[in-house]
């Protein structure tokens, strides 16, 4: 069948259509959606962490969740990416699951509070480790070294947790409680205050996790 698309960043001008997918950050979502002048047809957001209940009056809703991390001038597969459906009733659902079908090999029926869980360690599994990364370009950087050097060992550890559990694969000074170390690093980082605070808690976090 042929499917006609139309996006637009003008909610007032939008025909009617039988689906209309919202695709905004989490904050003006449910503006966005109120802006909408049809009722009628599937309304689906994509967003990780929202709740059905921002369509409030909306008949047939639902979400399709892609959890992956999307940048500007790198492209994906999206027949690889996991997609998460959920529909307002069981008619909605398997329509959207029949969209998701056809966009990525691995669709998973996912209510709301799960969605939101899978966010939320989507968050630590991705941007906080991202964030680390930024961090240790900085202090690569200041030393004359290239992050290029950091590539192999970033490869081993994801790979490594495919087959064993992310604790099992946990190394490092702190998970060996070498208390020695962890100071000569902290005297490294003495005159930055914030990496200090970090590389504490983290450091403190994994100790917590690990025997001695």
């Amino acid at each position: 069948n042929e499917i006609e698309c139309e996006y637009t960043n003008d909610i007032q001008k939008l025909r009617l259509a039988d689906y209309f997918f919202y695709c905004v950050k989490d904050d003006i979502l449910k503006e966005i959606i109120s802006q909408n002048p049809h009722k009628n047809g599937i309304h689906i957001h994509t967003a990780g962490s929202m709740d059905l209940s921002v369509f409030e009056t909306i008949k047939q809703c639902g979400v399709l969740y892609p959890m992956q991390t999307f940048s500007k001038d790198k492209p994906v597969l999206f027949s690889k990416i996991p997609l998460f459906v959920e529909g307002n009733n069981k008619e909605t659902q398997t329509q959207i699951q029949t969209i998701a079908q056809n966009i990525s090999r691995h669709v998973t029926i996912c209510n709301s509070k799960s969605r939101q869980a899978l966010h939320l360690a989507a968050v630590f599994c991705c941007n906080f480790p991202n964030h680390l990364y930024a961090l240790a370009d900085n202090l690569l950087k200041e030393n004359g070294l290239d992050f290029s050097l950091m590539l192999p060992l970033i490869k081993e550890t994801t790979e490594k947790i495919q087959t064993i559990s992310p604790k099992e694969a946990q190394t490092g000074p702190a998970s060996r409680h070498d208390h020695s170390i962890l100071f000569k690093h902290l005297l490294a980082l003495k005159n930055d205050k914030k990496l200090t605070e970090i590389y504490t808690l983290l450091s403190n976090s994994i100790m917590d996790s690990t025997e001695k």
